[in-house]
């Protein structure tokens, strides 16, 4: 699976993840990046209340849609956030 099929999985997944973290009461989640790329593994962290406001599709920096190979990407944040290493 791949392309446009994928991405349209992926919305699916998000909304799900988007409604469990309602019922969870969790303000923040993971959502999976929908390029539609089938190796892409990227997640955006988003409140709630970001992802509702996404229009579809949600995409990891430098992600395009159905794009054969995303560029190397970091996680798209709603805010800035600094790496951890693994020190």
């Amino acid at each position: 699976m791949e392309g446009q099929d994928l991405t349209e999985l992926l919305r699916l997944v998000n909304d799900r993840i988007c409604q469990l973290g309602g019922a969870s009461l969790r303000p923040e989640a993971a959502f999976w990046c929908e390029c539609g790329w089938p190796a892409c593994k990227d997640q955006i962290r988003l409140t709630l209340g970001e992802y509702e406001l996404t229009g579809a599709p949600l995409l990891a920096q430098g992600h395009t849609v159905r794009q054969k190979r995303p560029l190397p990407a970091t996680v798209l944040t709603s805010r800035p956030v600094a790496l951890r290493t693994g020190a």
